[in-house]
């Protein structure tokens, strides 16, 4: 990158900066399609995504110089102000507003990676905003592996008429096993409709070959009924979801209007040959709009204890985990990871006794459980702010901690890299020095983008003045278990451990142990998925 800058008016230049990403330290700068100028450290870029991995040099310059006056040389990202200030804001941690558009969303995600920022996009894509074009939504959460998104955006595909002209770009977007899934979903909706015209009871009388009039016996010519039918089948081909039928549109067809003005031929009887009231609610109880797909059930893991950890034959011997039942920020897995930093805390109950311990993205939240139980002062345990995560979290603790001592662990949502002032002041009136003793990381490394925010947390919840970097008690420890989940990413993994000895922590590996592995048939040598590593970072002399 040349080290050239252009110059400003300075007091013009905040019309060119974005005023959330004016850093002085920054050392590149990205231009907006509309001009706007956003001052960002590199390795916050680089370690976001491929797509600025490929397009930063590989040795930007130290730093920007300190007048307000100048900008280096940008670098021109071809998006709005939109799209790349929300990128920023999600690799930054920073609050994000409400998504506008599918088109917003869509640019977004093409500078993201999948398990960085993706993950945030990925719980936000169900909103209602989004559902309304489900078509769009089943096309993305296909083409990325998102299956119950998929399957939820698919059922709000049966309210379209996906064969009209406007839907076809979308659907040749579709690989032809994801099109033969959603065609075939239509098809089974309206046959079951009709099936359910052709041989419900409430329908027996117009369906039989062989009536008769109940009000004097001539025979009655069912073809109004059987038109009726035929142009409903229609009206189901086209829109699967079957709002049309009961619409006030209905009223107007040829066919219904034949149908309920049908009477017998009898001119002394004239009886109605259907009972429109009743067989409109029996049509509506077949339309039943179809559910979402089932969420699935929270499942239960069973940690069970080592015999050599247990004091007394009356000690406690399991911990069961619940978890949800699905959820794209792989909360509903009990991790290898866990269970073998229960273990290894169950062995040294030390660490955890009298401490005050801090648990990010804790899942099913066994370790902390685990340090509860080991005597710890308080337990402050935090994953994403999801209703369903953190409520589980609460069951999970509520299922495994006695009432009496429930006060020692508090549940909280938390987002990484942001102030930590909500997690201290759980532990201030009974803690002098305000800040953790330790904190457990379980399985997070392998989100990329988010070691930079990890690490900044951890720092602000051990400083013991938070405005002096260099506070930081010396007997902070952080532990950090994980497995290489996707073998040949392992060095990324490993870059977290890079950027903490150059934050000033002293890391050391203290144990490894063979697991099953999680999901057998992923690509990658089995032996490294399945193997469990664990480190311990302390704080060395200020860096």
């Amino acid at each position: 990158m040349a080290n050239t800058y252009v110059q400003y008016d300075t007091g013009t230049l905040s019309e060119h900066v974005h005023p959330f990403f004016n850093s002085k330290e920054a050392n590149v700068v990205l231009c907006s399609a509309e001009g706007t100028f956003y001052r960002v450290p590199s390795f916050v870029l680089r370690s976001a995504t491929e797509y600025f991995r490929a397009i930063l040099p590989s040795t930007p310059p130290l730093g920007l110089p300190s007048g307000q006056e100048q900008i280096a040389d940008p670098i021109i990202v071809d998006e709005k102000d939109v799209v790349l200030e929300r990128f920023l804001r999600l690799i930054s941690g920073l609050d994000t507003p409400v998504w506008e558009s599918f088109d917003e969303l869509d640019a977004v995600m093409s500078l993201a990676d999948a398990r960085g920022p993706m993950c945030l996009i990925r719980a936000a894509v169900t909103a209602p905003r989004f559902l309304a074009q489900p078509l769009r939504l089943y096309v993305m959460a296909t083409r990325l592996g998102w299956e119950h998104e998929a399957k939820l955006a698919s059922t709000h595909t049966l309210k379209l008429s996906i064969y009209d002209e406007e839907y076809a770009e979308q659907l040749q977007r579709l690989p032809a096993k994801h099109l033969m899934a959603l065609l075939s979903l239509h098809r089974r909706r309206r046959d079951l409709f009709m099936t359910s015209l052709d041989t419900g009871e409430a329908f027996t009388a117009g369906n039989n070959t062989d009536r008769y009039c109940s009000g004097c016996g001539e025979k009655v010519d069912n073809h109004s009924w059987r038109e009726f039918k035929a142009r409903m089948f229609l009206e189901m081909d086209q829109r699967p979801l079957g709002d049309t039928l009961l619409s006030l549109d209905m009223e107007d067809w040829r066919e219904s209007i034949a149908c309920w003005s049908a009477k017998c031929r009898n001119g002394e009887c004239r009886m109605p040959h259907y009972d429109r009231s009743a067989t409109l609610r029996a049509i509506q109880d077949y339309l039943e709009e179809p559910p979402r797909p089932p969420t699935p059930e929270p499942t239960i893991a069973v940690y069970t204890r080592e015999l050599s950890h247990r004091k007394s034959t009356d000690d406690w011997e399991e911990i069961q985990i619940r978890l949800v039942g699905t959820h794209p920020l792989w909360g509903n897995y009990l991790w290898n990871a866990a269970r073998a930093f229960a273990s290894y805390l169950d062995e040294y109950q030390e660490l955890c006794r009298d401490k005050y311990i801090l648990e990010l993205g804790a899942g099913g939240a066994l370790p902390s459980i685990l340090a509860a139980k080991s005597g710890a002062r308080k337990v402050v345990i935090t994953d994403y702010p999801d209703d369903d995560l953190v409520d589980n979290i609460i069951h999970n603790v509520d299922a495994n901690i006695p009432a009496s001592e429930r006060d020692r662990v508090s549940v909280q949502g938390y987002i990484w890299g942001r102030t930590v002032d909500p997690l201290l002041e759980t532990i201030s009136t009974t803690n002098a020095k305000s800040v953790f003793d330790l904190i457990i990381l379980s399985d997070l490394i392998f989100n990329h983008s988010q070691h930079d925010a990890l690490l900044t947390t951890c720092e602000l919840a051990f400083r013991r003045n938070p405005s002096d970097s260099h506070s930081i008690s010396p007997t902070a420890s952080v532990f950090v278990f994980y497995s290489h989940h996707r073998p040949h990413l392992a060095h990324r993994d490993m870059e977290f451990f890079e950027k903490a000895w150059g934050r000033g922590w002293v890391c050391e590996e203290i144990l490894t142990r063979k697991f099953p592995p999680m999901f057998p048939d992923d690509s990658g040598e089995e032996s490294v998925r399945a193997t469990v590593h664990g480190w311990r970072l302390t704080r060395s002399s200020p860096p």
